[in-house]
């Protein structure tokens, strides 16, 4: 798999994004040196549902991976400006 920005299975743009993850996650190297780092956008006007929805999302991610074995650790936080 190629290092990149991806929407889906399609990737939009090559390139080493890891400065840029690190930013957008509060400056959390974990995140930044990560293999995989995957952001939930949402176009919902209602906050708490937007809120709600990325929880569950990112609950099964969490429980899937510990599953799987594989190491995963989320970060809750952003820079709403």
């Amino acid at each position: 798999m190629s290092s990149g920005l991806y929407k889906g299975t399609y990737l939009v743009k090559t390139g080493n994004f890891n400065e840029n993850t690190g930013y957008l996650c509060i400056n959390q190297g974990i995140a930044r040196d990560s293999a995989v780092t995957l952001f939930f956008v949402s176009d919902y006007l209602n906050y708490q549902t937007a809120m709600q929805i990325a929880d569950f999302l990112g609950q099964r991610l969490y429980l899937t991976s510990n599953y799987l074995g594989i190491q995963c650790s989320e970060v809750g936080a952003y820079y709403d400006e």
